[in-house]
């Protein structure tokens, strides 16, 4: 069965994800309210309890700030170092799923999971690709910087979920310390509009049929001015919006809609 997506909420004050194909559904992170998420799923007919497993992409706050609330739901899958971490941040043990040799992939129910390394400042940070059928969706946010290994995980995918965390101009005018400003353009920070549109650039093919901008700041960047670097990007490949390939940005306070993969 083709794999679905929705944003429940993205950005640097909570983050979750979900993942279905219509056997298993599973969440990417719970750093948003419990209460948030819970509504987010109902409104898309999938209850909490239907969720059989979550992945954690490291252990930032906007993560993990609600996973004690939901690991009574499902089971938690996430690198040891980054479990480790998770739990000296929380100061309680987490219900962490065993997986032998994580970094080489796991199938949870329906889906297998492919984990990569990106470059953010934490334990040790992952995006994930997903593939169900002949489609795969590829999430991935808290990435600092561009690396061969990011576009070789996300090249083939039908759905791409790419951070577009900040707009330079925005963040170097804005009110953040100096410190906080070098950190979040750092290697090991967050990627900036134009590098999400340099991303596009390198994985843009006819397979690939949607992408959603996410982990926006909303301090320091605009969804259009996101969208609108992103756009361009498509555009200068010669590829149509809405012909080519579906953009849209995903928000703090509101889920995107439900995509499917191959539509």
């Amino acid at each position: 069965m083709a794999l679905r997506i929705c944003s429940l909420a993205s950005g640097s004050k909570g983050n979750a994800i979900y993942i279905s194909d219509g056997r298993t559904s599973l969440l990417v992170d719970a750093g948003a309210p419990f209460s948030a998420v819970e509504k987010g799923l109902e409104d898309i007919g999938a209850p909490i309890q239907s969720i059989d497993g979550i992945l954690i992409t490291h252990e930032h706050n906007d993560h993990i700030r609600a996973l004690p609330r939901f690991t009574s739901f499902a089971p938690v899958y996430a690198h040891e170092k980054t479990a480790a971490a998770i739990e000296k941040f929380l100061g309680t043990d987490i219900p962490l799923k065993s997986v032998a040799n994580f970094e080489a992939g796991f199938t949870i129910g329906s889906i297998d999971v492919q984990p990569f390394r990106v470059a953010h400042d934490a334990s040790y940070p992952l995006g994930f690709s997903f593939m169900s059928g002949n489609t795969k969706i590829t999430v991935a946010t808290d990435v600092g910087h561009i690396t061969a290994g990011l576009l070789n995980s996300i090249r083939g995918s039908d759905i791409l979920l790419i951070e577009s965390n900040h707009d330079i101009g925005l963040l170097l005018s804005g009110s953040y310390p100096e410190r906080l400003k070098r950190r979040i353009m750092g290697a090991q920070g967050h990627l900036s509009n134009d590098a999400s549109a340099e991303v596009i650039k390198h994985v843009l093919n006819s397979k690939l049929k949607r992408i959603i901008l996410g982990h926006l700041s909303m301090e320091n960047n605009l969804p259009e001015l996101a969208f609108s670097s992103a756009a361009l990007a498509i555009e200068d490949l010669g590829a149509q919006i809405n012909k080519d390939v579906c953009l849209d940005v995903a928000l703090q306070f509101k889920s995107t809609p439900l995509f499917e993969a191959g539509l």
